[in-house]
C-alpha cells in the first residue's frame, strides 16, 4: 500500500457517493499533409474517457481552495469539479461533458504529494 492509497481512497468513496458520471473529452492533433501544410492537421476525433464521478464545488462565496488552488482557477472559471486520482489520467483534457452539456476545460491542479495524483480540481468555462 502507497503512502497515500487511503487518500485516494477518500476521495473516491466521498465523491462517488455525493457526484455525478462526467465524461472527460481529449483533443489530438492530427497529421498534416506534408503536400498540402496549408490545409493544416487532418481532424482527428476526440478521445473520450469516462464516466467518472465529480463533484461540482461552489467557491464563488466562499473561501473554498485558498491555500490549495492557484488563483487563476477563480479567475478564468465559472465551475470548479472535483474529480478523484487513481482512475484516468485528466491533466490534457479540453471538455468536459455533463449530461450532455459541454464545458471547456479552463485550468486543471491537482493535489499531488509525492508521485500519487489524490484530487483533480477542474476548472470550466463555457
Amino acid at each position: 500500500m502507497a503512502v497515500h492509497d487511503k487518500y485516494v481512497a477518500l476521495a473516491k468513496r466521498l465523491i462517488a457517493k455525493h457526484g455525478r458520471d462526467l465524461l472527460f473529452e481529449f483533443v489530438q492533433p492530427g497529421a498534416t499533409d506534408p503536400d498540402k501544410p496549408w490545409k493544416g492537421p487532418s481532424p482527428v476525433p476526440p478521445v473520450v474517457k469516462g464516466p467518472l464521478k465529480g463533484v461540482s464545488v461552489e467557491y464563488k462565496s466562499s473561501d473554498f481552495g485558498s491555500k490549495f488552488l492557484n488563483e487563476e482557477l477563480f479567475v478564468h472559471c465559472t465551475e470548479v469539479i472535483l474529480v478523484a486520482g487513481g482512475q484516468e489520467v485528466l491533466e490534457d483534457c479540453a471538455i468536459v461533458i455533463d449530461d450532455g452539456e459541454r464545458f471547456g476545460v479552463k485550468a486543471i491542479q491537482r493535489l499531488r504529494p509525492g508521485g500519487q495524483t489524490i484530487l483533480y480540481a477542474i476548472g470550466l468555462g463555457t
